[in-house]
């Protein structure tokens, strides 16, 4: 009989420090899954992180002012009449402000027409003229040839960030920051075929 109480009493001293051991264990888990929050998903759809409009890969076409004094350009068709992708035109009247005014120079790319090629000066959009042919169209006269530092020709669809005017692409021309002083430039030219002569001068 005396046996079996000291057998009975360590069985429940063994009970108690189990059950206090689990205890012990049991209590921070529980404490831990009282401190869990489910936080909701938060999703950002704006930044004022300064950043360019464009950060994908783009094909952009850039001629830069050595190749402008290379090829001898006299207006800014000139220039773009080297890419084969530009096509200029032109119209014998300009109706943006009189009747008589010069002639329009416009160009378009891909052959998609004038009104669907944005032409943009250091990133902005230029005034537009209007001619019977090409509509609203910037007039590439109205554009010094030796104020321009280099064109950037940005030939893949862009109405998605500049508008529906540049379903062809963006013709972006930059102007030269570092000028300073006065500059003069004459020149004469002939075609192989002894026509198409001309003479011009510029002074900026």
């Amino acid at each position: 009989m005396y046996n079996n109480s000291k057998v009975a009493k360590a069985i429940r001293v063994a009970m108690m420090f189990g059950a206090g051991a689990a205890a012990a264990i049991s209590a921070p888990t529980f404490a831990a899954d009282e401190g869990i929050e489910e936080v909701e998903k938060i999703q950002v759809t704006g930044s004022r992180i300064q950043r360019t409009d464009m950060e994908t890969p783009v094909p952009v076409t850039v001629i830069g002012r050595a190749d402008i004094l290379a090829m001898g350009a006299l207006n800014v068709a000139d220039i773009l009449n080297s890419n084969p992708v530009a096509i200029a035109g032109s119209d014998q009247s300009n109706t943006a402000f009189t009747n008589s005014s010069v002639g329009v120079q416009t160009t378009q790319l891909r052959g998609l027409g004038q009104s669907r090629t944005l032409v943009l000066v250091n990133g902005r959009r230029f005034v537009s003229g209007v001619s019977p042919s090409s509509g609203y169209a910037v007039d590439l006269n109205a554009i010094p040839t030796s104020m321009i530092e280099r064109v950037e020709i940005l030939k893949s669809a862009s109405s998605a960030i500049y508008g529906s005017d540049a379903v062809a692409g963006v013709v972006n021309i930059i102007t030269r920051s570092d000028f300073e002083g006065v500059e003069v430039n004459a020149q004469t030219g002939i075609s192989a075929e002894s026509d198409r002569k001309k003479n011009t001068i510029n002074i900026t």
